[in-house]
Order: C-alpha cells, then sequence, then structure tokens
C-alpha cells in the first residue's frame, strides 16, 4: 500500500482510494501540491473533502 492509500485509511476515506489512482496521485508531494479545485475534482462529498484538507492543513493534529 502507498503512502497516499495508507492517508486515506487512516481518514477513513479508503472509498475514495481508487480515484486518487485514477488520477496518478500516488505520492504525498502531489497530495500536497493539490489546490483546492483538484481536491473538489476528487473528493466531491464535502464532509470528506473538509476531513481531506484538515489533515493535509494541519497533519500533527
Amino acid at each position: 500500500m502507498d503512502d497516499v492509500s495508507s492517508l486515506l485509511v487512516q481518514l477513513g476515506l479508503d472509498r475514495l482510494i481508487s480515484r486518487f489512482e485514477e488520477h496518478k496521485i500516488n505520492n504525498l508531494s502531489l497530495v500536497k501540491s493539490l489546490e483546492t479545485s483538484d481536491i473538489k475534482d476528487l473528493i466531491p462529498a464535502l464532509g470528506d473533502r473538509k476531513t481531506f484538507i484538515s489533515h493535509v492543513n494541519n497533519p500533527n493534529d
């Protein structure tokens, strides 16, 4: 399992793994470079998006 998949599992967003794989987002440096519009396209559900963004912005919380 790659780092992105592990992150998604940790956040309870494992159902999104295939979506990230489909878009070739397979390392954490790519995750950190995503813009808000990219994340909105990848993660359509607002609650999931907020969970993801919150972790990316504050990884130690």
